[in-house]
């Protein structure tokens, strides 16, 4: 026969703390090749030229790569590159020309970077920071690793 549990022997099992099982806390965990990139450019200047600039997107750029500044240039802003010019200064480590934006301004940029000594990265991609992070480290981190020493 069944024992039968009467209120004096469930009050302490009613009054116990409720462990109900919850979902685990979901931490994000940058891949790689994004905590690369930030090592390397954590509190640098970066100008990135192309696309339409977003505000959510620009904070998403300057958080991921740790960046203490990013002067985000629209693509229609520079039709032909010449005016970068003034916006790529002593503080600027690196220069990303999002090509995909550019049309064929992309050379004369890149020839201001390389006049002034800034890396820069041709990125063929979207400007989500992953995507970034790989084309930064792909193409300039062999430069940019003397800049952080």
């Amino acid at each position: 026969m069944p024992q039968v549990l009467d209120a004096e022997t469930l009050e302490p099992i009613r009054a116990a703390p409720d462990f109900t099982m919850t979902a685990p806390l979901a931490i994000a965990i940058d891949p790689p090749h994004l905590q690369d990139a930030r090592a390397i450019l954590q509190g640098r200047r970066l100008v990135l030229i192309g696309g339409v600039p977003d505000a959510a997107h620009h904070r998403a750029i300057m958080t991921s790569l740790g960046l203490a500044d990013l002067d985000w240039i629209a693509a229609d802003e520079y039709a032909h590159g010449t005016h970068a010019h003034a916006r790529l200064t002593d503080q600027t480590a690196l220069v990303v020309i999002a090509i995909r934006w550019m049309g064929h301004a992309h050379s004369t940029l890149r020839e201001v970077a390389r006049a002034k000594g800034i890396p820069y990265v041709m990125h063929p991609g979207g400007l989500n920071p992953n995507s970034l992070a790989w084309q930064i480290l792909q193409q300039t981190s062999r430069q940019l690793g003397t800049l952080a020493s």
